[in-house]
């Protein structure tokens, strides 16, 4: 089946970025509002994730916020649906979810 998920740490990297846009790191608002613009001009749908986050299906992109101390970075999960998984969400782990919180 292969490798269906991979989480990128909002503080220890390393930094993934997508067409010069950082996608590791970053304020959650900011990058929300920079990869709903380029999904729009790229005529991607733009997606809410679970946790209430802007993300692609499309490119298995889904940033989510982090708590790091007193501030909330952007922490990437890449992923894909397969012959078990219906969408990114299924095909990652409860842990990694739970870790967010």
């Amino acid at each position: 089946m292969g490798l269906t998920c991979i989480a990128v740490d909002g503080l220890t990297g390393p930094q993934v970025t997508l067409e010069g846009m950082r996608l590791v790191g970053r304020p959650p608002s900011e990058l929300s509002d920079e990869l709903a613009t380029y999904l729009e001009s790229t005529d991607r749908r733009v997606e809410i994730t679970p946790g209430g986050d802007i993300g692609s299906q499309d490119l298995g992109i889904m940033p989510c916020a982090q708590r790091a101390g007193d501030r909330l970075l952007t922490r990437l999960v890449l992923g894909r649906p397969n012959d078990w998984a219906n969408t990114m969400s299924d095909g990652i782990p409860a842990d990694e979810i739970l870790r967010r919180y």
